[in-house]
């Protein structure tokens, strides 16, 4: 059977999953004069508007344990692929939620959100950044719109991402910019260091804005990739090319940038080949980040001075000023 990546039959889970332990109030927004609940507010929507916090824990909860087994599954099946023979020769890889290692600035209250380690022998109280292959950003979210009703329990798909009043995902600027801030703090504690590849997951394209930059982070080593895992939702949607080209236009999709520094994933088989030869050229030193591809001490006074800022958005916001100056 085909390992299937993020779809609308996972969306429903979720949903169905929780509709069983929370209130709807919990997971949608309602709608009186439709007597519905909506995960969110239709294009056409005009009414008073509230918002809806109590649906991120659960929906950053449930992605999490997805992408964990996700992952599994990819240390499972590429243990048996002799193209990564290397890989797993000696290590016995492992992934975890909620990575903390204090080398990397990764407290319990901000952890990385999934990490694959060189041994499940490890002890997770005492990690350091040797044992660690590879960190992983969790940025997704409900990405179609749906509605739901109470009284005969039904729910259903009113349309994807297009049709509703969100920004799901990676269409956030705020959720961009604190996996950006987050992989900058990173960085700094491995800047003398091997570093640690870092890959922000997502299940939406991004949009015009972000797509120049999220190929300068790849080109300087600081993010190695941003990845959609949801390449059922782009059917339709324009090519990076023929968005990039498009004068005037107010609101563009991308995805997949020139230089893939964001990019939809297209299959589980794809997923895995990326994610395990990214690991394969980290251990066997092929990989060049960023200490090579930009002037060391340019870099570190950029990193200094975003360094100081009280938050990784904050933090993202002036690195990527820095960055785009020359400092």
């Amino acid at each position: 059977m085909e390992i299937q990546l993020w779809t609308k039959g996972e969306e429903a889970e979720f949903f169905r999953t929780y509709l069983k332990r929370v209130k709807p109030e919990k997971l949608f927004y309602y709608l009186k004069e439709e007597d519905l609940y909506y995960a969110y507010y239709p294009k056409s929507y005009k009414g008073k508007k509230t918002t809806l916090q109590s649906r991120n824990t659960l929906i950053g909860e449930y992605t999490e344990e997805w992408v964990w087994k996700l992952l599994s599954k990819v240390i499972e099946d590429g243990s048996k692929d002799p193209q990564f023979k290397e890989l797993f020769k000696d290590r016995n890889l492992s992934v975890i939620k909620h990575l903390v290692c204090e080398e990397l600035g990764l407290g319990s209250e901000s952890p990385a959100d999934i990490a694959i380690i060189r041994s499940d022998k490890v002890d997770k109280n005492k990690m350091n950044s040797k044992d660690i292959l590879l960190i992983f950003e969790v940025k997704m979210s409900i990405v179609w719109n749906w509605s739901y009703s109470s009284k005969t329990n039904e729910l259903e798909c009113k349309g994807d991402f297009t049709e509703h009043q969100g920004n799901p995902s990676l269409l956030r600027s705020d959720s961009m910019l604190k996996a950006i801030g987050k992989s900058l703090s990173i960085r700094l504690k491995t800047a003398e260091k091997s570093p640690i590849p870092i890959i922000v997951l997502g299940n939406t394209p991004i949009t015009e804005h972000y797509a120049e930059m999220v190929d300068k982070f790849k080109e300087k080593g600081i993010i190695q990739g941003f990845y959609s895992l949801n390449p059922s939702v782009v059917k339709g949607l324009q090519s990076a090319n023929d968005v990039a080209h498009s004068k005037g236009r107010k609101e563009g999709y991308i995805i997949k940038t020139e230089h893939e520094g964001f990019l939809t994933v297209e299959s589980y088989e794809d997923f895995k080949n990326r994610v395990l030869t990214l690991m394969k050229d980290f251990v066997e030193n092929k990989s060049v980040f960023l200490s090579c591809l930009i002037d060391k001490v340019v870099l570190g006074r950029i990193i200094e001075k975003a360094s100081k800022e009280e938050n990784y958005e904050k933090m993202a916001e002036v690195f990527v000023e820095l960055l785009q100056d020359g400092e």
